[in-house]
């Protein structure tokens, strides 16, 4: 094994964080609840291969994208913090900076958008469904719309990661006096899917946590590369844990089994992903060089609800078929992500203040 210098981490990082906001787009393209058929394969060859397709990605390859963000961010939260109330202080207002303006920025403008675009007859189909009615909500309604469950429901992710910045102190705690040791007991309840109340989602836990091992306990492990043969072998394995998913999501009904797989897939993907990037990208260019990896914010903040928006005037005009369906999949998504991309550069470049606002200084 050979370890990466440190720019060549950097590099990686940044590239890594764009490549798996490409990922999160395609969950968010998931279109099968449109189709006449139910979302299990059926006689119908278009609509196999349909289902194939979405189950694949939606379902697998794309689901290491939100455990390896938390990873990331719970890497670089705990590498230069110290448990103290100066560093704690120090590390809330960068978070706040960073996390907490951008998510009330995005949220209350896709709330104020959505409230006009429902109260105009020519435009409200496109801007309003059960989860997105805003016009008839009470104060008690507009508040958990804003702060708790907002419109681009992406922000979720924000959300739960300012929350576990405030219980920072509790991590690093046990992170540091056990070892590590803790989060093997975190992984049990994420593994057989336990529905334990907390303030957040479980698995952002046990994946930041697992960030913060990393950065106090091991932090030369993240800078390991292996052999091109390794990563081949991990990537084989990571595809035959998902196609052998997909099959039987497509095809029978053994939840426990399915589970089983997913959650190996989703920890063997993990490790496909991050280990195979230094061989199938160019570490040593500069993602500086290629503007386009610096948009991986303004993507995640702007691709929903735009994406939804956008299949819903697709699916107007291509309709329902199940071939229809599968070029709204990969349409909707490459339309959002280049409209993202190219509009993130026109702000950055004549509202610079305006974009490092709305993306927390990135």
């Amino acid at each position: 094994m050979e370890k990466l210098s440190k720019d060549l981490f950097s590099h990686k990082v940044t590239k890594v964080s764009f490549v798996l906001m490409l990922l999160v787009v395609f969950i968010h393209s998931y279109n099968l609840g449109y189709s006449k058929y139910p979302e299990k394969a059926t006689e119908d060859t278009v609509h196999n291969l349909n289902v194939f397709i979405q189950f694949s990605l939606c379902r697998g390859f794309t689901r290491v994208a939100v455990p390896l963000f938390f990873i990331i961010s719970g890497y670089f939260f705990f590498l230069t913090y110290k448990n103290t109330l100066s560093s704690y202080t120090a590390k809330l207002k960068s978070r706040i900076k960073s996390l907490a303006i951008p998510f009330l920025f995005w949220s209350i403008l896709m709330f104020l958008l959505f409230y006009v675009a429902q109260s105009i007859s020519f435009t409200k189909s496109y801007f309003a469904d059960e989860s997105t009615l805003v016009t008839n909500l009470n104060a008690m309604g507009v508040l958990q719309k804003v702060f708790i469950m907002p419109i681009p429901y992406q922000l979720w992710f924000i959300r739960d990661l300012f929350l576990l910045v405030l219980i920072s102190p509790l991590i690093h705690l046990l992170t540091s006096k056990t070892k590590g040791l803790w989060i093997i007991v975190l992984v049990f309840p994420w593994f057989l899917n336990a529905d334990i109340p907390l303030l957040f989602s479980y698995e952002p836990l046990l994946f930041f946590a697992f960030g913060s091992f990393l950065a106090i306990i091991t932090p030369q492990l993240t800078l390991i590369s292996v052999t091109k043969k390794t990563a081949v072998l991990l990537l084989l394995l990571w595809v035959i844990l998902v196609i052998t998913r997909t099959t039987l999501l497509a095809y029978y009904d053994m939840p426990l089994l399915q589970n089983g797989i997913h959650k190996t897939g989703i920890l063997i993907g993990i490790l496909a992903f991050w280990l195979s990037f230094d061989h199938l990208f160019d570490l040593k260019s500069s993602p500086a060089k290629q503007s386009f990896y610096r948009f991986s914010f303004f993507l995640f903040c702007f691709h929903e609800p735009f994406l939804t928006i956008t299949r819903k005037v697709l699916l107007k005009i291509l309709g329902k078929s199940e071939a229809s369906l599968i070029m709204i999949y990969f349409g909707a998504a490459a339309f959002i992500i280049f409209t993202s991309i190219v509009l993130g550069m026109i702000i950055k470049k004549h509202l610079p203040k305006v974009y490092s606002f709305t993306t927390g200084g990135r």
